[in-house]
């Protein structure tokens, strides 16, 4: 029995029209009961619907419904099939985009240190040419090499396959989370440890180096024999002499293909 909609029940054949003018959403917020029994990923959705298609013949001849009775949820689950179908396939293409994207930066990123560096050897490069081409004035203060007590926050992102993508931000003595690194880092140092799913992360002389990486995210294509796998991360930022500060909490992700 559905709630009341004002002061007259609302039934099944009501309902499917409702839906049809305002939407299966407003039709949800109506009738909260209904979407406790619907699996909230799109894959498992999709499944879902699959095998209640399948099942849902029975019901409607033991209840006498004529054989109509499901065709709106037929047509309309065939529609979202197909366009979480062609979802996926622009996922991928997207990643593949980007993939081609950052091997295009990282080639250029090198040919611009080679550059900057050829640059800032030369005795007569000055500071006003600096300015010109976007750059900083010469640093004449030396960087600091006592590490401070920040502690660094990472996160993983698995959205993409064999792919995880390491943020990362610091704690303040405070307890503020505050974006990038502090002054005193160079960059961060990040360690990883591939384990079996469910597996703790081990200690930090446990775990292997990945990067040290001056500006979030990291981003790490991980081969296909760890799909499957647990990643464990944690990060400490550095000094320009290798100092580290506190390390970060343990974060984990686990390899998709």
């Amino acid at each position: 029995m559905f709630r009341k909609c004002g002061k007259t029940p609302l039934k099944f054949d009501d309902l499917m029209r409702y839906k049809s003018r305002t939407g299966l959403r407003q039709a949800k917020e109506d009738h909260p009961k209904m979407a406790t029994y619907f699996p909230r990923g799109d894959d498992d959705f999709e499944a879902y619907l699959t095998a209640l298609l399948v099942a849902l013949p029975g019901v409607m001849t033991a209840l006498g419904l004529p054989a109509t009775f499901d065709d709106a949820l037929i047509a309309s689950k065939t529609t979202y099939s197909s366009d979480l179908s062609d979802h996926h396939t622009q996922q991928l293409a997207s990643f593949s985009a980007r993939q081609t994207k950052d091997a295009s930066k990282n080639a250029v990123e090198d040919d611009l240190q080679i550059v900057h560096a050829q640059l800032e050897a030369n005795p007569n490069f000055t500071d006003a040419m600096r300015a010109s081409l976007g750059w900083p004035p010469r640093d004449t203060v030396r960087s600091p090499s006592i590490p401070g007590t920040d502690q660094a926050v990472i996160t993983v992102g698995t959205s993409y396959p064999q792919h995880h993508t390491i943020g990362f931000g610091r704690l303040t003595d405070e307890g503020q989370f505050r974006k990038g690194k502090p002054t005193w880092a160079r960059a961060i140092r990040l360690v990883y440890a591939i384990v079996p799913v469910g597996s703790p992360c081990p200690g930090i002389e446990d775990m292997n180096y990945l990067a040290s990486d001056t500006a979030a995210p990291y981003d790490w294509d991980i081969a296909a024999e760890h799909v499957g796998k647990d990643i464990w991360y944690r990060g400490a930022f550095e000094t320009t002499k290798g100092e580290l500060g506190p390390w970060s909490d343990p974060a984990k992700g686990t390899v998709t293909g």
